[in-house]
């Protein structure tokens, strides 16, 4: 019993030490969620090695950079770390790579900006004491991923997937990356400056908040959609002129050897006559 009275009071009891210690398990749930969710929603195969390897390194780095380095520059060296390990795993190009860490981050980032206006009502905790009291940080945590992970069922269930991000030119591919590196700038500093005013900002003002970014998020998905038909539509245009210039060539092929047929021909009826 004084062995559960500790550990009680170790979690609802501001603990550093406690909260250190929990960032590896919760690492390692939001590594397998974002993994589910990104692999899914842009058609990303995998195996159970290259899952495995991914949620171990994404977790280690992950906890590793939380408790050595100070927000926000441990969020950014987390996301180039995250960046190399999807490449290199997955062996997917740098469009994918971004964009599988660009969805998941505006997701669980507009998850956590709600989750923390209405946490208060639904545990009955202050919002404050999520950064010092280990056991609602893990509340607030779980909340975020299990709305991340009903998310990924229902997009499994409507059967809702990116599949605009392949065969694009050099030239598409340079101006999606500058995009999607500006969109999450704009939804960083919007999120940092949300969540800075936090304690003043009413509830309706942070819903708008969270609307305008997901406005955001499915326009970007809507111009990449169009950006992609262009391409598509383009391929279209370069191969029906290579099919007309194949055609012209044949064509006078066969005008050359029907003048040559006729000659042939011509020349045999003289020799007949004879």
């Amino acid at each position: 019993m004084e062995i559960l009275n500790t550990i009680w009071n170790a979690l609802t009891q501001p603990n550093e030490l406690v909260y250190k210690l929990l960032l590896f398990p919760l690492a390692i749930i939001e590594a397998l969620v974002i993994l589910l969710l990104f692999t899914y929603l842009l058609n990303i195969p995998s195996n159970k090695k290259q899952k495995f390897l991914y949620v171990l390194l994404a977790a280690i780095f992950s906890t590793l950079s939380r408790s050595i380095i100070p927000t926000p520059y441990s969020t950014i060296i987390n996301i180039l770390l995250l960046l190399l390990i999807i490449v290199l795993l997955f062996k997917v190009n740098i469009i994918k790579a971004i964009t599988s860490i660009l969805i998941p981050f505006t997701i669980t980032a507009l998850f956590e900006m709600l989750i923390s206006k209405v946490f208060p009502y639904i545990t009955g905790h202050p919002y404050e004491l999520v950064f010092t009291i280990p056991l609602y940080r893990v509340e607030f945590a779980l909340f975020i991923y299990l709305c991340t992970f009903m998310l990924y069922l229902c997009l499994k269930q409507f059967k809702i997937s990116i599949t605009i991000l392949d065969n694009l030119s050099a030239k598409n591919k340079s101006a999606l990356i500058f995009t999607i590196v500006l969109g999450f700038l704009a939804i960083y500093v919007q999120l940092y400056i949300t969540f800075f005013y936090s304690t003043y900002i009413s509830v309706p003002v942070t819903l708008l908040s969270m609307l305008i970014l997901l406005a955001y998020f499915f326009v970007s998905l809507h111009t990449l959609s169009k950006t992609y038909k262009l391409e598509i539509a383009n391929q279209d245009i370069e191969n029906l002129q290579l099919y007309n210039k194949t055609l012209g060539i044949l064509h006078d092929n066969i005008r050359a050897f029907k003048h040559d047929f006729n000659n042939i021909v011509q020349a045999i009826g003289r020799l007949c006559c004879f």
